[in-house]
């Protein structure tokens, strides 16, 4: 009956029968072995942990790729460069034809956002060129 409760109330991570974990901030968490089981992937020994650690935001990104409906030749804009913000250019400009305009405010990452996208700005510039030595 408790579990009932929790489900109706969508407290998913307080049931007993848990199969998914949403993250956590935590230092050391114990898991429940239902999800050991069903979404925990062992990380090959030649994949350094920094790598590994992007497994789960680029999963989060693809997935919301994914939902987001762009369709080939959409256009799509970007806002902010941030390891997910250019996961997401990545995702979206990658051989799909598609538009991408990524807006950052740093000028340190322009050059690699149009590595992927047809416009780069950064604080409503066009791009770096256009930036004097005053505004930097």
């Amino acid at each position: 009956m408790h579990e009932l409760f929790l489900l109706q109330k969508e407290e998913y991570s307080l049931c007993q029968n848990l199969l998914f974990n949403n993250g956590t901030f935590a230092e050391y968490l114990r898991i429940p072995a239902p999800v050991v089981q069903h979404n925990l992937l062992p990380i090959p020994n030649e994949v350094p942990y920094e790598l590994a650690s992007m497994t789960e935001p680029l999963a989060c990104v693809l997935h919301g790729a994914a939902r987001s409906n762009v369709k080939q030749g959409d256009r799509v804009v970007i806002l902010g460069d941030g390891a997910i913000g250019l996961m997401f250019v990545a995702a979206l400009a990658s051989g799909k034809g598609n538009w991408v305009s990524a807006h950052s405010p740093s000028l340190i990452l322009i050059p690699l956002l149009k590595c992927f996208c047809l416009e780069a700005t950064t604080n409503g510039c066009r791009s770096v060129e256009n930036w004097g030595r005053k505004n930097i």
